[in-house]
């Protein structure tokens, strides 16, 4: 398993990681726990890998609105960004 999209439905089903990824006090913090996270279910993906889909979910929320983002996208990366935590300039 490789790809963003599965790893964001496989830290889904995971309150607990849910949790810790929404309580990051930065995105250095939240890259962080989440590669911690994709190690432990076999993932394999960069911090770059993670800040790139960062910044696109950040552009699509933007054109979308963060709302209907989460809902169509059921992205972490959205649940991120709505929980209060966004700094785009750390991308």
């Amino acid at each position: 398993m490789s790809t963003i999209a599965e790893l964001t439905r496989e830290a889904m089903k995971s309150t607990e990681t849910l949790r810790v990824l929404k309580a990051a006090e930065s995105d250095e913090a939240f890259i962080s726990s989440l590669i911690q996270f994709a190690e432990t279910v076999g993932f394999s993906v960069t911090e770059d890998d993670i800040k790139k889909q960062m910044v696109v979910d950040r552009e699509l929320a933007k054109t979308m609105g963060e709302d209907e983002f989460e809902s169509v996208a059921g992205s972490m990366l959205g649940a991120r960004m709505s929980g209060g935590h966004q700094s785009g300039s750390n991308c």
